[in-house]
C-alpha cells in the first residue's frame, strides 16, 4: 500500500511542475516594452514619479531608470506613447483624477534633469514618430511564439529646452 501511495505521490509530481512552468503559455503572445538607450550619455539615471502612487499604496520610490522601464511592459503591440498614456489612464482612476503625474528624470544624486508631464500629450515624448519600435520573436512553452516590441526613446537636446 505505501508502494502505491508513493506511486501515485511521484506521478503527481512532474504533473506540477509543468501546471508551474505553463503559465508562461498563459502570456499574451505580444508585450511592448519601453527603452531609453541613451539616457546615460546625457546623464539620466533614475526616475520617479512626482506624486505618491495611490495605486501602489502609497510607497513610491526612486528606481534605476531600467528597472522603471522593465516595469513598464505592457501585453499586445502599443507604442511607447501609449504605453505612458496608459499608466496615466491607470493613475487617474486610483487617483481619482485629482492628482497631475510628473515623471522626474534623474541624475545620480537625485537632482531632477528632465520632466515629462504624463497628462501633456504634447510634449515631445507623446509624439510616435521620435520613438523607434524593434521586434524581437522568442519561443515559450516550449514551441510557442511570442513577439517583444521595444519602443525605444532618444533623449535630444530639444528634451531640456521645454
Amino acid at each position: 500500500m505505501k508502494k502505491i501511495k508513493f506511486i501515485l505521490i511521484a506521478s503527481f509530481i512532474p504533473l506540477l511542475t509543468s501546471c508551474i512552468f505553463a503559465w508562461d503559455c498563459l502570456e499574451a503572445p505580444a508585450e511592448s516594452n519601453i527603452c531609453f538607450d541613451n539616457a546615460g550619455n546625457v546623464g539620466i539615471q533614475l526616475v520617479n514619479l512626482s506624486w505618491n502612487d495611490d495605486a501602489q499604496d502609497g510607497v513610491h520610490v526612486v528606481e534605476s531608470l531600467s528597472d522603471f522601464a522593465s516595469f513598464r511592459a505592457t501585453d499586445g503591440k502599443r507604442t511607447g506613447p501609449d504605453i505612458f498614456k496608459d499608466w496615466q489612464s491607470y493613475l487617474d482612476f486610483y487617483d481619482n483624477y485629482d492628482k497631475e503625474h510628473y515623471l522626474l528624470f534623474m541624475d545620480s544624486r537625485e537632482n531632477i534633469i528632465l520632466v515629462w508631464d504624463l497628462r501633456d500629450t504634447t510634449q515631445r515624448w507623446a509624439n510616435e514618430s521620435l520613438w523607434t519600435v524593434d521586434s524581437t520573436i522568442i519561443e515559450v512553452c516550449g514551441g510557442e511564439m511570442k513577439v517583444q516590441y521595444y519602443n525605444t526613446y532618444r533623449f535630444s537636446n530639444e528634451d531640456f529646452a521645454e
